[in-house]
């Protein structure tokens, strides 16, 4: 997802979790939102820029954390939200099933959960902004198999670098989705599969590949506040050579 379009799409997330948390006829008060990502990189500075302006816009106190990709940090992280007492939660989960004890935790306690790119499983967040990451995986795979044809003569030896030590549920799903484009017509003939480590190393998967292909955050997103949803489609893909 490009800047452009991604900082819009935050401020959707964090201004939910803004009028999520005024309580009917309460006079305006100091609000306390934490902003979790679980990585430093483009995306997730994008991700703190949109919280960031939102957060001044409103007139509230943001508190952002990194969990680091660690999902007992994660928890760690929610439970002392949980004890500070803030208003809401902005997170993009770890795990669609992991994360939501906790999760639940902080919505008993009366604390408004909004997720983007990732959500997590029942009806605990009061709004979220979640990409299809299958869908994001065929897009890429759609993008590589037509550079294929276009460019290497309609064949390709292909290696896939996963992030599945990071957020091993995504990974399946994009590398799920990218399979069934890039072998589609047998243009991409998988060479190998390599696994990228928690902070930036990647392990030796496929020698001589000559070509990458960089498949930006977005697919299908859906959108759901106040029991309304609607989906719009994103579609990326960059490739370098």
């Amino acid at each position: 997802m490009t800047p452009s379009r991604l900082l819009p799409v935050l401020l959707v997330a964090a201004c939910a979790a803004f009028s999520s948390c005024s309580r009917g006829g309460d006079a305006p008060r100091h609000r306390t939102i934490a902003g979790l990502v679980y990585q430093e990189d483009q995306f997730f500075r994008f991700v703190l820029l949109g919280m960031h302006d939102a957060a001044s816009r409103r007139g509230a106190e943001l508190l952002e954390a990194d969990s680091d990709g660690k999902p007992d940090r994660e928890i760690q992280l929610i439970n002392t939200y949980i004890a500070r007492g803030v208003d809401a939660i902005v997170i993009s989960p770890l795990s669609g099933r992991a994360s939501g004890a906790a999760l639940s935790r902080a919505r008993e306690k009366g604390i408004t959960i909004v997720t983007y790119n990732t959500t997590v499983e029942g009806n605990i967040p009061a709004a979220y902004v979640e990409s299809d990451q299958k869908d994001l995986g065929r897009q890429t795979g759609r993008a590589a198999r037509e550079y294929i044809e276009r460019r290497l003569g309609g064949k390709a030896r292909v290696a896939i670098l996963e992030f599945q030590s990071q957020a091993p549920e995504q990974n399946m799903m994009r590398v799920s989705g990218f399979k069934e484009e890039i072998t589609r017509g047998g243009a991409g003939r998988l060479a190998g599969r390599a696994g990228r480590a928690a902070r930036g190393g990647y392990t030796d998967g496929a020698p001589g590949v000559r070509h990458t292909l960089g498949g930006e955050r977005g697919g299908d997103r859906r959108e759901r506040h106040g029991g309304e949803e609607r989906s719009s489609e994103r579609t990326r893909g960059r490739l370098r050579h």
